[in-house]
């Protein structure tokens, strides 16, 4: 069994699709991806875990899930402009053509509109929604007094702190077993990393998790990835 925790990043990049590395939108990645998580879920091999801070953040920045929506609503509405190019050398009628195009891209928009939907369904009703007890709301707060990471560089980190945390609290009693491991994903790199080694937890973190063992993957390709070579 594997437990997945995905930061509020990896939330807004399987609703769009953006590579938070690149900043480019993929095609249909996001869409394998959401099938991915919901085949392993069903299967039973992967838990997913979420608190009160994603849903809340998801909600707030749904709207920025829509980014790449709105860039085919945009050639939609200039679809001369992308066959310029395509006239320039193609003698033949393009009519027929302009038609295909337009319907291709009406498709494309109502397909990234209904898996935004699909993607907050599964986020309310697939997910485990664990609470976030006293306890690690304290251990955040003196985290972020003491400057320690995920506060070390300066930055209000409480939602990415209450994510990370209150996973692990959760999994404290949890990963004994060999069978069960823990796989926390985020793009945060300057958030949960020392900048230096980027697919590794801050030493920072790794001493407030302590014997919890959580691994840290950046992208959630990678994690899905290593999670089917675990089962």
């Amino acid at each position: 069994l594997i437990y997945l925790i995905l930061d509020t990043n990896i939330w807004l990049y399987l609703a769009n699709g953006l590579d938070p590395i690149t900043s480019k939108h993929h095609d249909d990645l996001h869409f394998t991806l959401l099938e991915g998580l919901k085949e392993l879920k069903n299967n039973n091999d992967v838990i997913i875990l979420v608190n009160e801070i994603i849903i809340e953040e998801w909600k707030r920045n749904k709207e920025h899930s829509k980014a790449k929506i709105k860039k085919l609503k945009y050639k939609l509405e200039n679809p001369d402009s992308s066959l310029i190019e395509l006239r320039k050398y193609v003698r033949s009628q393009t009519d027929d053509l302009k038609e295909e195009y337009i319907q291709g891209l009406r498709n494309d928009i109502k397909a990234n509109e209904q898996h935004i939907e699909n993607v907050e369904a599964f986020l309310l009703q697939d997910c485990m929604i664990i609470d976030i007890s006293r306890e690690i709301k304290v251990k955040i707060f003196d985290l972020s007094v003491l400057n320690r990471a995920p506060f070390h560089n300066k930055k209000n980190n409480i939602a990415d702190a209450s994510i990370l945390f209150s996973s692990t609290d959760y999994l404290k009693d949890k990963l004994f077993n060999e069978e069960a491991s823990a796989i926390f994903v985020s793009n945060n790199v300057e958030d949960f990393t020392d900048g230096k080694t980027k697919n590794d937890f801050h030493p920072d973190i790794k001493e407030a998790i302590g014997d919890i063992k959580v691994t840290y993957e950046r992208v959630l390709p990678a994690a899905l990835n290593v999670s089917k070579a675990i089962i």
